[in-house]
């Protein structure tokens, strides 16, 4: 390590390091005993594709990072999850707001305190002082919606130099980052409604005879139909689940699996992932179509839009903004969300010395893929009238 240089001083030949190396050195010395005391944080819906060495990336701007983990196996739904250990944490609810901005290859994850260690142990987190879930967890909502570009703070900065916020908000772990952005809104209580211990037709029909399966993208989900039209002898039933979810429905469970095992060189061409439905409900995703006004002319561009439309969720459809637009007073986006709230957000954009505020609405009516109009007799009505015949395409047209 570093490189020999004659110093005067001592006229000798003495080893100088790089800068790099030296934070390096510093970043790995006494490490062992900042694990003891490091915080551990679970990140859910990771990427696929996402590893050790890419979690570690995505979080290497951090200086109180220390070790980051993807384990081989998934969770009970087929999602990647990993772990990551911080140093210095004293506000954990700061921290988990703070690192659900970090996306990884565009997906949106979810981060939470880890309750148990890779060995399966409980965890005792430090500082740690209410021993509740992770559902309810207290977590520290923004002081405003403020967005930046151009010279203001950076995501990265203000992970780095973070600022506990006074009023918290309720977290749950199924909630979408709009909602984790969103103002913390007091005195609002969930009924819970008590089921009884019923087998479900669905479950009891379909149990380990379908497949559960996520599309690569947009335009694959609503061409699903036609692209797995005929890679099947006896066929099967098609069914919806929102977001990028589908359901493969067979007639056996031995239909089931060998279309699983036999047929992953068809099926790797469409779904990022697949696996043996076994009862349990997948993760609640759905798409929804929002407009963006407020952007003045000065940024009408596509990616200022991207950015924007990222504070809702993980974007599936882009901006199409062009400069020889005639409509320049609102643009729209699809984004993938797992709230069934609608969206309605305002935010604060900052850009050069110039402030100013956007709004996000979400259209009205419900979206469906395309593939669904063949098997609907009556157009299903949206609440603004709009046919399941416009599929994909309402939202242009709204």
């Amino acid at each position: 390590m570093g490189r020999k240089v004659w110093r005067r001083f001592n006229g000798s030949w003495n080893t100088a390091i790089s800068k790099k190396e030296y934070r390096q050195d510093k970043r790995f010395a006494n490490r062992e005993n900042r694990l003891r005391n490091a915080t551990t944080f679970f990140i859910s819906n990771l990427p696929d594709t996402c590893n050790k060495e890419s979690l570690w990336q995505a979080f290497e701007h951090l200086d109180n990072l220390e070790d980051a983990f993807v384990p081989f196996k998934k969770d009970r739904a087929g999602n990647k999850f990993g772990f990551l250990k911080l140093s210095r944490v004293s506000d954990t609810a700061w921290w988990i707001n703070k690192l659900n901005e970090v996306r990884i290859n565009g997906a949106v994850i979810s981060v939470s305190l880890a309750k148990f260690n890779r060995d399966g142990s409980k965890i005792e987190q430090p500082g740690s002082v209410d021993h509740v879930s992770v559902f309810d967890r207290l977590r520290p909502g923004p002081k405003d919606g403020s967005m930046s570009f151009g010279h203001s703070r950076s995501v990265f900065d203000r992970l780095q130099n973070p600022k506990p916020f006074s009023n918290p908000v309720r977290a749950n772990g199924s909630k979408s980052y709009c909602d984790v952005v969103r103002a913390p809104d007091y005195g609002v209580k969930v009924a819970n409604i008590e089921l009884p211990p019923i087998y479900s037709a669905t479950k009891k029909t379909f149990e380990f005879k379908a497949l559960v399966g996520e599309t690569k993208d947009f335009d694959i989900l609503n061409d699903l139909k036609n692209k797995l039209s005929g890679i099947t002898e006896d066929g099967f039933l098609l069914k919806y689940l929102g977001g990028l979810k589908v359901l493969l429905c067979f007639n056996s469970v031995q239909e089931a699996e060998e279309f699983h095992h036999n047929m992953v060189d068809e099926w790797e061409k469409w779904f990022s992932r697949l696996y043996i439905w076994d009862g349990l409900p997948p993760i609640f995703e759905r798409v929804a179509w929002i407009k963006v006004l407020g952007v003045p002319v000065s940024l009408w561009d596509r990616h200022i839009f991207d950015k924007i439309g990222e504070r809702c969720g993980r974007l599936l459809v882009k901006s199409e903004a062009e400069v020889n637009d005639g409509n320049l007073s609102e643009n729209r986006l699809a984004v993938l969300v797992n709230s069934g709230k609608r969206i309605e957000e305002e935010f604060n954009v900052l850009w050069k010395d110039h402030s100013f505020k956007v709004w996000i609405e979400e259209l009205s009516g419900q979206w469906y893929p395309a593939f669904l109009d063949e098997d609907l007799e009556t157009s299903i009505m949206g609440s603004d009238g709009m046919s399941s015949e416009f599929g994909a395409r309402f939202a242009w047209e709204a």
